[in-house]
């Protein structure tokens, strides 16, 4: 790895494709999950599985846009420690707004 910004760049690392933890734990989660969703789809009438698949669309939205604003915020505190690491000065104001943060009163 030459540079991590060159990586995100051309895709070589896709945080939003490495989500998912490769655990023993994680995976009996997702294999309860499947079963459970597989239980209920074979139990329900045809209108209430159209029903449940768009329950399922949009529960996988609200999740994307967690995850996306999770990934933002991580990154930008990971910004504000690399700036408190090489810099020991106030943050400039225009930087935290660009940051979206709102500075601590002291």
């Amino acid at each position: 790895m030459e540079s991590v910004l060159a990586d995100l760049w051309n895709g070589v690392i896709r945080p939003k494709e490495n989500l998912s933890p490769n655990t023993p734990e994680f995976q009996d989660i997702c294999q309860k999950l499947n079963n459970d969703t597989a239980y209920i789809k074979s139990v329900l009438s045809v209108e209430d599985n159209r029903r449940f698949d768009s329950y399922e669309e949009t529960n996988d939205a609200l999740s994307n846009i967690q995850n996306e604003q999770a990934f933002i915020r991580g990154f930008r505190y990971a910004a504000l420690i690399m700036i408190e690491v090489y810099e020991d000065k106030e943050l400039p104001p225009e930087l935290l707004k660009l940051l979206n943060i709102v500075k601590p009163k002291k």
